[in-house]
């Protein structure tokens, strides 16, 4: 029998953990993370500030008026109920583990009166959120390679998704058309909204500041005119143009008439 050599003194060998992220592999989660953040930091706000109140009859016939005018979502930790923890945060792995969502609660605070008369305003917890990872309210923000390894997670986690049930689900960014920006469009279908309906229109999806869209469209008729479409609680609405031009402008019709024809008077189409 052929004597092996015993080898003896032999250690692990483990990859130094580097001092900083690798930039190239963080850059990979940041839009996800810049967008989070901001609906966190101005979103939020953005949406509470265009909210409109809900207002309702009481069977006494005072009125009743709803307002929420804060919310906040907090880092993920473990319940109040729960005593004598020695690490009140919950991290990533953590969840993983348990094949639990990494959440945080989310809170709001509502003002209300009746009959006009203001009462004291009410903080309720609406239920837990799932929060992103490396986001400003991840338990993991800020931290180190090493820290990161201490926790449980990869040296160069980039973060940009969650943790739902145990597994990890990314947000899909759709491309969408320009926000704020008219195109002209050829589309068929658009000949069914109606008689005098053409083919071609310009398009639009309008944003606000709280990112919420909507889709308008000015459609060309065939007898030379144009009508405005937009939504009303997913109802579509055709309002002719030159009622829209006669309701935002204090002009008259020859004033109107002069204005748009400006510089094309010598296009006969357009001048008649």
């Amino acid at each position: 029998m052929m004597n092996l050599p015993v080898l003896t003194n032999l250690k692990p060998q483990f990859k130094k953990i580097p001092k900083k992220q690798n930039e190239i592999l963080a850059s990979l989660g940041t839009p996800h993370i810049d967008s989070f953040n901001y609906m966190l930091e101005e979103g939020i706000d953005d949406v509470i500030r265009n909210l409109e109140p809900m207002v309702f009859e009481l069977p006494n016939k005072n009125r009743v008026r709803l307002q929420i005018t804060d919310c906040s979502i907090a880092n993920p930790t473990v319940p109040m109920s729960m005593l004598n923890v020695r690490e009140k945060r919950i991290f990533p792995s953590e969840c993983r583990q348990k094949n639990e969502t990494y959440t945080g609660m989310c809170t709001i605070t509502i003002e209300w009166d009746v009959d006009g008369h203001p009462k004291p305003p009410i903080t309720r917890d609406v239920g837990p959120l799932p929060i992103m990872l490396r986001s400003k309210i991840c338990n993991l923000a800020g931290l180190s390679p090493a820290e990161l390894v201490r926790r449980g997670e990869h040296e160069d986690e980039w973060g940009g998704h969650f943790l739902v049930r145990g597994m990890e689900k990314l947000i899909r960014m759709l491309v969408m058309t320009r926000r704020n920006f008219p195109i002209a469009l050829n589309r068929n279908s658009w000949k069914d909204r109606g008689k005098e309906f053409s083919s071609t229109g310009v398009m639009i999806r309008c944003v606000r500041t709280d990112q919420t869209s909507d889709g308008n469209v000015l459609h060309y008729l065939n007898n030379g005119t144009a009508k405005l479409m937009f939504s009303i609680k997913k109802s579509l609405t055709f309002v002719p143009i030159m009622m829209l031009l006669k309701a935002l402008s204090s002009y008259t019709d020859n004033e109107i008439y002069k204005r748009l024809i400006n510089g094309f008077e010598d296009d006969q189409y357009y001048v008649q």
